[in-house]
């Protein structure tokens, strides 16, 4: 796990090459686990928010604008692949980014999603609890 956090800014097909067959299917466990500590998408590397918290040795309720900019484009990369058409609940939202269900980080996204949706770039959908529109494709965040 620690060389994940130490090569984040290495493309994962760079970090396999590096592995021998035993370490690459570790990663590969790791990276596929039910909690895993990473996201790998378009050969990029996403600490979940829970593995730089514990990198920087401090919990805030409040992201950072640079998290802030890490999670516009993953999110809104992740909301158009595979027929989602734009659309996340809260619950997939915080499970990507590595949350729990606890009163204090489903408030923390749900602030983060109601900035979002004051600057346009998501909607909250009427017709499903807890369920949002990504407004801005991918393409556009960068």
């Amino acid at each position: 796990m620690l060389a994940f956090v130490l090569w984040k800014d290495k493309a994962w097909s760079a970090i396999e090459d590096t592995l021998d067959e035993h370490y690459r299917g570790v990663a590969k466990k790791i990276k596929e686990s039910k909690y895993p500590p990473i996201v790998v998408y378009d050969d990029k590397i996403y600490l979940k928010r829970w593995i730089r918290v514990a990198m920087d040795g401090a919990l805030t309720k409040k992201f950072t604008e640079s998290e802030e900019l890490e999670l516009k484009a993953f999110l809104s990369h992740i909301a158009f692949i595979s027929n989602r058409n734009g659309f996340m609940t809260s619950e997939e939202i915080r499970q990507l980014i590595g949350m729990q269900n606890s009163q204090s980080e489903t408030a923390q996204v749900s602030r983060l999603l109601t900035k979002w949706s004051k600057e346009s770039f998501v909607e909250k959908v009427e017709r499903k609890r807890g369920e949002w529109r990504f407004l801005v494709s991918p393409q556009k965040t960068e």
